[in-house]
Formats: structure tokens, C-alpha cells, sequence
């Protein structure tokens, strides 16, 4: 049996991944999402849910502290939070041209590339401390190669690309 973190636990893909591995592993199921990872226990109660915001570090230090506690070390972690986010550079609206904006350019980098960085590296600093192999699992997208209208998700998939492949040397 193997302890399994997965974030972004209560979206449609990460729902996926947990009924692909709930019947022979130990799953820790993280989103910002309370209502939903609520529902996900009530259909696979044996699960573990955590409510995190992922791209806050205080946030994310606070919760990976509470598992080393409760679990002392993992096996695999699957990092599965992101969202889509659909805006060109520049976008005609009846007002005119408008930018796109930086507050959810960030918002976008943060979940789906930032947070993957925070997470990841409390992690392989248990995998390390406690002397024991381990898997990560980054999930991308086909716009990681580049999407028309998807700057900054296309941008953060790339990242997550580069890190897996440069983090797996």
C-alpha cells in the first residue's frame, strides 16, 4: 500500500485519479474546495481530505507540517491543482482594447506552476529525511506546447514541462 498525495483532489481529473487508485493505496486528497473534497469523502471514505490553498507558502508549510505528523512520509505525489484560464495579451471589448490582466496572470502561475514548486520541494525534503524513494507525478496539458488565447496557462504548463524534466536529472 503506498501513500498517495494528490492535489487538486476534487476536480474532474483528479477525481479520476483517485478511482484509479483508491482500492489498494493510502490517499490524501488536497484542494481549496471544502464542499468538494467533503463530497469526495462521502463517496471514498477511506480517503484523507485536506483543505489547502496552494499557492500561499505559509499556507502550504502549515499543512505539509500536519502530514509529516499524521502520515511521517509519502510515497507518491501527484500534483494535479491548476486551473484553465482563457485571455489573449489584448482583447477588443466594446470600451475598446483591454490588456490582459496581471492580477490573474498571476493567479494562473501561481496555481498551476508556483504551487507545484512549493509542494514538490516539502516533499522531497520528506522523500530525503526519511531516507526513502519517491515518485512525483506533475501534470501537464497539451498547452504546454502553446495555445492561442492561453498565455499565461500555456506558460505555467511549459514550466511544470521544464521543471519535471530538469528535477528528474
Amino acid at each position: 500500500m503506498k501513500k498517495i498525495i494528490i492535489t487538486g483532489a476534487s476536480g474532474s481529473i483528479g477525481s479520476e485519479i483517485i478511482k484509479f487508485f483508491y482500492k489498494k493505496n493510502e490517499l490524501i486528497c488536497i484542494d481549496i474546495d471544502k464542499d468538494n473534497l467533503n463530497k469526495l469523502k462521502s463517496k471514498f471514505r477511506k480517503i484523507k481530505i485536506y483543505q489547502c490553498d496552494l499557492t500561499n507558502q505559509k499556507k502550504v508549510d502549515n499543512l505539509i507540517n500536519k502530514l509529516n505528523i499524521d502520515f511521517k512520509y509519502f510515497d507518491i505525489l501527484i500534483n494535479n491543482a491548476g486551473m484553465i484560464y482563457n485571455h489573449p495579451i489584448i482583447r477588443l471589448s466594446k470600451k475598446g482594447f483591454k490588456a490582459h490582466s496581471y492580477s490573474k496572470w498571476k493567479r494562473v502561475l501561481d496555481l498551476n506552476l508556483n504551487s507545484v514548486f512549493l509542494f514538490s520541494s516539502k516533499i522531497i525534503e520528506n522523500f530525503c529525511n526519511n531516507r526513502r524513494k519517491g515518485v512525483i507525478i506533475n501534470i501537464s496539458s497539451i498547452s504546454a506546447k502553446g495555445n492561442i488565447g492561453q498565455s499565461a496557462y500555456s506558460v505555467a504548463k511549459s514550466g511544470i514541462e521544464v521543471l519535471t524534466k530538469i528535477w528528474a536529472h
